[in-house]
């Protein structure tokens, strides 16, 4: 019969263990975070190459202004104006 009160010197062990659920959902994690990083260095990349582009393209204007030579004029207006 066990004992009551203060008498009780009884142990109580927990033992918490991974499920096979959380293992699943953190591997999908990891993977989702890969692709994310993946993701984010194509991105950037892609926008050093655009943000270039549109540097190269301004000066190209800039030029054609200066030596007098005609260009469309959609050209003329910045994204902005758009």
């Amino acid at each position: 019969m066990p004992k009551q009160g203060s008498d009780f010197l009884g142990r109580l062990e927990v033992v918490f263990t991974t499920s096979d659920e959380v293992v699943k959902l953190r591997e999908q994690v990891k993977q989702l975070t890969g692709e994310r990083d993946h993701l984010q260095v194509e991105y950037n990349r892609v926008e050093l190459r655009y943000r270039s582009e549109c540097v190269v393209n301004m000066e190209l204007q800039d030029l054609l202004k200066e030596h007098g030579i005609p260009y469309r004029d959609i050209l003329k207006q910045r994204l902005d104006d758009l």
